[in-house]
């Protein structure tokens, strides 16, 4: 973010008479302790359109032109804001706001790349084209270690959330096309679930070799440690990096998932 001068817009969480702004004024440490210890369970809010507005008017102050890559329409609205806010800004600069289809580590791989290409000199309609081709290379693989976060976000229902548990099920969460949740696989433990995790991104590998890959996790960095070991094996080359869930999406994750993320070539 520093390195390439990458501008966050966070969204928001709300626990009680309490709003935050995600990985800024609250970490995952803090979010679980709301989480467990609140009358109600945090909830999650979107950027407004005015803070866009602003944040454009700012920026084209300064830049000939600016991409806005987003976290995946199907899990939050702030494209669809955002791309509003483009709008508004009669005789702003070009303006171009792109639904990743993506979310956490993932997404990042994806801004990444694009910043790593707008410093190798791309044009801002090279790098919107190529955008579209890093979206489909990029891919996001979670290992949930508890639905008891998807129950109280409203994700899953109740009793599926009962079953679950019960039957110790470790479901592996994925993203469609379209940015939308996915069940990619499940098994029931976790060992196994970490361990066919693996096999998949060892299978995608031999596919197409990867770029780099990354692991995340929820407030458990030993979990972290232990998945990117096993792909170091595995791969032959260590992740980019090993980094916490951002509190927004540990609303849904919760704590203990992990997941690796990977960008092909």
């Amino acid at each position: 973010i520093d390195q390439y001068q990458i501008q966050v817009v966070p969204l928001h969480i709300i626990a009680g008479e309490n709003e935050y702004l995600d990985k800024l004024t609250i970490d995952s440490e803090e979010f679980f302790n709301l989480a467990d210890h609140s009358p109600q369970f945090p909830t999650s809010s979107q950027p407004s359109i005015g803070l866009f507005t602003r944040i454009f008017s700012y920026l084209s102050t300064y830049y000939d032109s600016i991409i806005a890559i987003h976290v995946a329409e199907g899990a939050s609205g702030t494209a669809s804001t955002s791309a509003h806010a483009a709008k508004s800004l009669d005789g702003a600069k070009q303006i171009s706001v792109i639904d990743s289809r993506h979310i956490s580590g993932s997404l990042g791989l994806i801004v990444l790349r694009a910043a790593e290409a707008v410093a190798a000199g791309k044009s801002h309609d090279e790098v919107v084209s190529e955008v579209e081709s890093y979206i489909r290379k990029a891919q996001l693989l979670v290992s949930v270690h508890t639905l008891e976060y998807f129950v109280k976000g409203g994700r899953i229902k109740p009793m599926a959330g009962v079953l679950g548990k019960l039957l110790n099920l470790k479901p592996i969460i994925s993203v469609d096309a379209e940015g939308n949740p996915i069940r990619f696989g499940k098994a029931f433990s976790e060992r196994r679930n970490v361990a066919k995790i693996v096999r998949m991104v060892a299978r995608r590998h031999a596919e197409s070799p990867l770029r780099c890959y990354a692991v995340v996790h929820g407030h458990d960095l030993e979990a972290g440690k232990n998945l990117a070991a096993k792909l170091e094996k595995e791969l032959g080359f260590p992740p980019l990096f090993i980094e916490e869930i951002a509190p927004v999406l540990a609303l849904h994750a919760g704590r203990g998932t992990t997941a690796v993320v990977s960008m092909q070539e």
